[in-house]
């Protein structure tokens, strides 16, 4: 009689356990990413500059929208922004498309969006916004100069995110926050591997900027940064 209960409850246990030991490697592996740093290359000439910011749990990429390399209102039309009085800066955030669309705030967040993002591969989204104003540097916001052979290829990658069609990116209908922001399709799979700042990380690397070798939190890209 006891003995299914007694099979169900090791059961339960290994499971727990074995719950416990990814969590710690995982968390390893996150820590370990973090204190070794990515050297970055030589910023020759850094005539360009960029603002990495935080909410806390994700970053975006802002830029200027319009340098003699890129104007990004060629790429990022800006009539999906009517609310814009002018288009000074352009933010971009990477993220999964069915958490970034149905968790405006974090009180929206559930228990099924979180699982299915972090553990499904879910598809990815990019969040675009324009600002009519230069990004002020504070603690949760870091301005990186770097060269413009650098910047070139930060926006390359950027681009490349985005899953175009006839070499314009896939607007997501009706998808905002506050009508100053656009969601639109991207490349990727977003999981426990590959988070919004593992995104930016990998940006930041791609224009030789020192950061971490792998990062899941935002404090840690903000710290190489800041330092």
């Amino acid at each position: 009689m006891y003995a299914p209960i007694k099979i169900i409850g090791q059961i339960l246990l290994q499971l727990l356990l074995t719950l416990v030991t990814l969590f710690v490697l995982y968390m390893s592996f996150a820590m370990l990413g973090m204190i070794i740093p990515y050297p970055g290359t030589e910023q020759v000439n850094p005539e360009r500059h960029i603002f990495i910011r935080s909410n806390g749990v994700h970053t975006d990429i802002c830029l200027k929208t319009t340098t003699p390399e890129c104007d990004w209102k060629d790429f990022i039309d800006p009539l999906h922004y009517p609310l814009n009085k002018n288009y000074r800066y352009i933010v971009f955030g990477w993220g999964d498309e069915d958490f970034y669309i149905n968790t405006p705030t974090w009180d929206d967040i559930t228990a099924r969006t979180a699982f299915h993002a972090l553990f499904m591969g879910s598809q990815a989204a990019m969040h675009v916004e324009y600002l009519e104003s230069t990004p002020v540097e504070k603690d949760n916001c870091a301005r990186v100069n770097l060269s413009t052979v650098n910047y070139v290829r930060l926006c390359n990658y950027i681009s490349e995110t985005f899953t175009q069609v006839d070499g314009k990116p896939v607007i997501i209908p009706e998808a905002t926050y506050f009508g100053r922001d656009r969601f639109f399709k991207a490349k990727g799979s977003y999981h426990l591997l590959e988070n919004c700042n593992s995104w930016t990380n990998a940006a930041l690397k791609t224009a030789g900027i020192r950061t971490a070798a792998w990062v899941i939190f935002p404090e840690t890209i903000i710290s190489y940064q800041k330092n």
